[in-house]
């Protein structure tokens, strides 16, 4: 009996395996299924001034009725006077950091193109309780933060007034946590001169 080539043996094998998860994947384009969920649809995700805004908390509610977010090139301009008085103290070492220098240079560097991420209303989360409050959570803060300090930083546009100091409060406490003080998150010694400071050379804070 004549055997059959390997590699004619091979190509069998492999034509029978397409032929099989076609007829697959045609038997599964014919099975009804249901909606897939998803957590939300991309395409009606609002756009102000260029900025995608994100679904908050669903449990915790807007601050007002009213959304503030400022332009692109106002953004541009908080987060580089943010980004700049960090380095400049880290530069005098007015900030200090067990980083190398040349990783707190990188860290910096990240800093300078890290766009906040905009959301519809407050986010609920467990944090590091902030100094002046009261742990409700065991060891740590459960609220609904009008900004969170994550990289990049999430800031709530219900809340109009709030929105440019919350760019450069967050900012300033996601850059702490990459230089590993986290000791000085949400100080009003630090984070709070940092954002006097950038509110200084702004001229102030917008809200529309």
């Amino acid at each position: 009996m004549k055997r059959i080539h390997p590699f004619l043996a091979i190509a069998l094998v492999a034509l029978a395996l397409v032929l099989v998860t076609l007829a697959m994947s045609v038997r599964c384009e014919t099975v009804p299924v249901g909606p897939r969920a998803r957590p939300f649809d991309v395409d009606a995700i609002p756009y102000i001034n260029g900025h995608a805004i994100y679904p908050g908390s669903e449990n915790c509610a807007p601050r007002t009725d009213r959304r503030y977010v400022p332009s692109a090139e106002r953004v541009r301009a908080i987060r580089y006077f943010t980004v700049r008085t960090i380095e400049l103290d880290l530069d005098t070492k007015a900030l200090t950091t067990p980083l190398a220098y040349d990783v707190w240079r990188k860290v910096v560097e990240i800093a300078r193109e890290t766009e906040p991420r905009f959301v519809d209303r407050p986010i609920w989360g467990q944090y590091a309780t902030p100094p002046g409050y009261q742990p409700n959570c065991g060891i740590y803060f459960c609220a609904c933060a009008a900004g969170v300090g994550t990289w990049p930083p999430q800031i709530d546009t219900s809340d109009p007034a709030r929105v440019e100091p919350l760019v450069t409060w967050e900012l300033t406490n996601a850059l702490l946590g990459q230089l590993q003080r986290p000791d000085l998150w949400d100080t009003s010694s630090y984070v709070g001169s940092v954002n006097r400071r950038v509110e200084q050379w702004l001229g102030g804070w917008k809200q529309e």
